[in-house]
């Protein structure tokens, strides 16, 4: 494999896991499977004051962390035709687009989460 190939590569299973742990651990706050004394999930003052805040918090951020799989979906085979086309550097630019999207999108759920459980406490 062409190590530039391989970089994208690299890059996009990036862009994968962040949106499978990302969806997994949000999806498992929500249904009350993951304690908010705990290392993961959105920590924020208002989501950890109390249970109830926390799955409340979690389950409004749902929404938009489900997005985090369509712009991995999205990223991919853009990021490949685009390394496929135009070669280095441009496969790994497009990947870490759609990482900064991800990014994006899961600072606004965090926002979100964090209204959602301000209202529960």
């Amino acid at each position: 494999m062409d190590s530039s190939l391989g970089s994208v590569v690299l890059m996009l299973f990036s862009v994968v896991l962040i949106a499978v742990v990302y969806t997994s651990t949000t999806r498992m706050a929500a249904q009350g499977k993951l304690d908010r004394h705990g290392s993961a999930g959105i920590r924020t003052r208002h989501t950890q004051a109390s249970d109830a805040a926390w799955k409340k918090g979690h389950s409004a951020a749902l929404p938009l962390v489900y997005k985090t799989g369509w712009v991995a979906a999205i990223t991919i085979p853009i990021a490949i035709v685009t390394e496929l086309a135009l070669g280095n550097p441009w496969g790994i630019l497009t990947g870490l687009a759609g990482m900064l999207c991800e990014v994006a999108t899961l600072l606004l759920a965090a926002r979100v989460a964090n209204q959602a459980a301000r209202s529960a406490i």
